[in-house]
């Protein structure tokens, strides 16, 4: 949904006009912040959670659940467009804005809807509505690009709607009627989404500052570039989701995962950093500041590896650490996107980004030494450990 994502924002940057452009674009971007601010954790904790024991009860809760999360997210994030709009947003931008939103709040939803797919390990079906929507809604944007009309975008809730139902309407009746423990499934998901919450607010504060103090110009170039690098996190977003279910079993540590994500997420910065002025043509947008796309784009590195370690954690039932890490993580990035936004502008907001990955896997390693300090959970480490034997 990322790419899908990334293909509005190319029709929308091409095709709009004007304050309009601008507006839509920033605006676009700001959903998909707040989408992921009010992530509700459901999809997370499906996936730390043993198939025998997700329920229809449970599933249910944990779907309706984070529903009505994206849609007070939804609506939340038109509220704030309207600050770089300086509280006027034109009808027909709202509209359309109105209407990415909703399809947002559908896809998210279907991603909570095929979790149990995925802790089934049946990666290829938990994979196939994506390429349905894929293949739906192609059209609409085809369309949309070549006739120069954005209204036509206003189709897209339609097929996510359709591809959510049917989705889980199949995935529902696999599943048993009843489980164990069911009282305390809001306060579970809680648990994940809080530190879910923190991770993306630290993540998206950059942007969220630029748009409360930079122009709206300014503010598209960084949007632009943001869901641009950001839509690499497809690649790390997905292995990492498919190693949750799958460290309870395995003996490898945290650091092995680490490297690897971090080093194939250099190589494909690496290249995009390259393919820059093709960017640039696509886009019909300069990066006067070659250094806002630059940093920003080397942040995918130390990025990648960070989704291993998350996976790592919550995979290994260590949530608690991983929302002191985001937690630590949110507070500096906020300092930082103001500070740095008022000293530097947009290139001083390229530059939290890099930096603030980097202290969270730095943070991260120091929090996992610490607990493999402990004899308590050095006797639990090594007895998981054995077991994968």
């Amino acid at each position: 949904m990322r790419l899908l994502q990334l293909a509005i924002l190319l029709i929308l940057a091409n095709v709009a006009v004007g304050a309009d452009r601008n507006l839509l674009v920033a605006g676009f971007g700001l959903l998909s912040s707040f989408a992921m601010m009010t992530d509700s954790g459901a999809g997370n904790f499906l996936l730390s959670t043993p198939l025998a024991q997700i329920s229809r009860t449970i599933y249910h809760k944990a779907v309706a659940f984070h529903l009505g999360l994206a849609l007070l997210g939804s609506v939340l994030a038109i509220a704030f467009i309207a600050i770089p709009a300086g509280g006027d947003i034109p009808p027909a931008v709202l509209i359309l804005l109105v209407g990415f939103a909703v399809t947002q709040t559908f896809d998210s939803t279907g991603r909570i809807i095929r979790a149990p797919l995925m802790v089934a390990k049946r990666d290829a079906v938990y994979a196939a509505p994506d390429v349905v929507l894929l293949v739906l809604k192609l059209p609409i944007l085809a369309i949309a690009l070549l006739q120069s009309n954005l209204t036509v975008l206003l189709l897209l809730p339609i097929p996510s709607l359709i591809v959510a139902v049917v989705t889980f309407i199949s995935t529902n009746r696999n599943l048993t009627a009843r489980g164990v423990d069911e009282h305390r499934t809001y306060r579970r998901i809680l648990e994940f989404g809080t530190t879910g919450a923190l991770s993306a607010f630290y993540s998206q504060s950059p942007l969220l500052i630029a748009s409360m103090l930079l122009p709206l110009n300014q503010l598209a170039t960084i949007t632009i570039v943001y869901r641009i690098i950001q839509a690499l996190d497809l690649v790390p977003g997905t292995l990492s989701l498919q190693l949750i279910p799958r460290i309870r079993g395995r003996a490898t540590g945290p650091w092995a995962y680490w490297t690897a994500f971090t080093l194939g997420g250099l190589v494909i910065a690496v290249i995009v950093i390259a393919a820059m002025p093709i960017i640039e043509a696509l886009f019909m947008h300069d990066f006067t500041d070659v250094w806002v796309f630059v940093l920003v784009a080397l942040s995918f590195a130390p990025k990648s590896g960070n989704y291993a370690l998350v996976a790592y954690l919550m995979g290994s039932g260590q949530i608690r650490t991983r929302l002191a890490l985001t937690g630590a993580a949110a507070i500096v990035s906020l300092g930082l996107s103001i500070t740095f936004t008022l000293l530097s502008g947009a290139s001083g907001l390229a530059a939290v980004t890099l930096t603030v990955e980097v202290l969270f896997a730095i943070g991260g390693y120091f929090a996992l030494r610490r607990i493999a300090s402990q004899p308590s959970m050095a006797s639990v480490t090594d007895s998981q450990k054995e077991n994968a034997q």
